[in-house]
């Protein structure tokens, strides 16, 4: 906790607080060079890490300047509200607001916009079911409590040395992706070696021998959603074998799970799965499951699953109709690699648990910091 002293705070209405930039833009017209759509704003997220250009988009736009928000105005619940630091133009379905200097400090106001007690009120004021929006002269006249300037200056420098830490470790965390990602590049294989394809050194889809397990038998289950985009695991149940014995695909502890089905596939999910309760697991039907025939061999193949070139060969070769394509089995007989020998499949699988090791615990310094800095606004905005 932080020692806010709240006697002093003042109440003003949103339009007092913040204006409203509805200044218009045709993209043709213009000579600036960048774009914001909802697309490219992250949720919860106050920086803008991502632009496009006025030329890939149609229509008119908002103009945007150093300092205002881009905040998106259809499904509020994303919580998509960015900083702009460049002069461009934005989507016409984002609202752009402006902070009163005079009530709110501009250093202040993009941990507001962030606040709970904002993003709840946006949320409550939206209109419509399917796409739900907010209109700015209802929004306007949503009341919020606000600190006295004095003490907002204070409370905007603590905010943003918090901001610095996650910047900090969120560009170490780009610089730990992209070592990982050249390394898989530049030593996933050796020419030297004659091309050969995964199932040369792997199982795929191997059968589990079920005529030990007895019913009651507890077994992971893990379904699609269980597994993240980033290749891990975040979640799994404990389930009798009788419940789960048919219907669904069975493998084992240190097995490569492969999401075969769009945009699963594209997205990029699957991970190894460890941890499994009697080293016996169940899934979805949607997984391919690659099982080394040398186990030092899995993280090596789990890391060339994970690559993109790899899913881009297997997104050419998908089989079905739109919205219900798959990743065929003999995707694995065709994608060829010029394999390392043993011992540097396995160097190179330790080298990348270690990078990944690494990029867990940044990613969880990061989840921490924003925590206390997301606490830290709604104290100071209740």
């Amino acid at each position: 906790m932080i020692n806010i002293n709240k006697n002093g705070y003042k109440t003003f209405s949103f339009g007092e607080i913040a204006s409203n930039n509805t200044e218009r833009v045709e993209p043709k017209d213009t000579d600036l060079s960048i774009y914001v759509g909802l697309e490219h704003l992250d949720p919860e997220c106050i920086h803008i890490n991502r632009k496009g250009i006025p030329a890939d988009v149609k229509g008119t736009k908002f103009r945007v300047f150093p300092g205002d928000i881009i905040f998106g105005k259809r499904r509020a619940y994303q919580r998509k509200a960015g900083l702009v630091d460049f002069d461009g133009i934005c989507s016409a379905h984002a609202m752009v607001v402006r902070a009163n200097p005079e009530v709110i400090l501009p250093e202040l106001f993009p941990f507001f916009i962030h606040s709970d007690n904002f993003m709840h009120r946006a949320v409550d004021v939206s209109e419509g079911s399917l796409s739900p929006t907010i209109k700015w002269k209802i929004l306007a006249e949503e009341r919020f409590k606000l600190p006295p300037q004095p003490e907002q200056k204070r409370l905007a420098d603590l905010l943003w040395s918090v901001d610095g830490v996650i910047e900090s470790y969120s560009l170490l965390l780009t610089k730990l992706v992209t070592t990982k990602n050249a390394l898989l590049k530049h030593k996933h294989y050796d020419e030297g070696n004659k091309l050969q394809s995964i199932s040369a050194i792997a199982d795929i889809n191997p059968k589990v021998s079920r005529s030990s397990i007895n019913k009651k038998t507890k077994v992971s289950f893990i379904a699609m959603a269980d597994i993240s985009e980033e290749g891990c695991i975040i979640n799994k149940r404990d389930k009798k074998y009788s419940d789960v014995q048919n219907g669904f695909t069975p493998f084992e502890e240190k097995d490569i799970l492969f999401a075969k089905i769009t945009p699963c596939m594209e997205n990029g999910k699957g991970a190894i799965a460890n941890g499994l309760t009697n080293s016996l697991g169940f899934g979805s039907t949607e997984f391919h499951v690659i099982r080394p025939k040398k186990p030092d061999d899995c993280y090596y193949l789990y890391s060339l699953s994970r690559m993109y070139y790899f899913r881009r060969k297997a997104e050419q070769l998908m089989t079905g109709s739109a919205g219900q394509k798959r990743v065929p089995v003999d995707f694995f007989d065709y994608y060829k690699v010029c394999f390392p020998d043993e011992v540097r499949r396995k160097k190179l699988g330790l080298q990348l648990l270690r990078i990944d090791e690494e990029i867990e615990r940044v990613r969880k310094i990061i989840g921490s910091t924003n925590n206390i800095q997301q606490d830290l606004i709604n104290q100071i905005f209740f």
